[in-house]
């Protein structure tokens, strides 16, 4: 296991998954008055959310890769991450993978971070619906 494949696959996913809980608790208030500023999040926010959705819809249809990033998944919410689970898995998956963490680092810092509220009027109720989302 090298120190990329190590960043890339155990402390990415950690660390932007504690930024985006961490976000969801802290909501974000969007003060600034640089509009050059808010267009390039807005800009970037949408680009980096196509991007997901896009190679994580051709990610679908690659036959075969579902079961070993499942599993990867597991192994992480089990705090025992299995990087060689990854290594079958086509490019465009570990593509999907990696903007899913960019885009987990990216909302915080967005007044996107307070979508889950529109279902939920209070903030301490975000946690417990992240973790029901993610299936833990």
């Amino acid at each position: 296991m090298s120190i990329i494949q190590s960043l890339l696959w155990v402390v990415l996913p950690y660390s932007s998954l504690a930024i985006c809980v961490m976000g969801f608790i802290w909501q974000y208030e969007d003060k600034e008055d640089y509009k050059y500023i808010l267009q390039f999040k807005k800009g970037f926010g949408l680009i980096l959310t196509f991007l997901v959705i896009s190679t994580g819809v051709v990610s679908l249809y690659t036959v075969g890769t579902e079961v070993s990033v499942l599993s990867w998944i597991k192994s992480l919410l089990q705090l025992n991450p299995n990087i060689s689970m990854l290594e079958a898995a086509p490019m465009i998956t570990k593509i999907h993978l990696i903007s899913s963490c960019i885009l987990m680092l990216f909302l915080p810092t967005t007044r996107y971070i307070k979508l889950p509220n529109i279902f939920l009027n209070k903030r301490y109720l975000a946690i417990p619906l992240f973790f029901l989302l993610l299936g833990v």
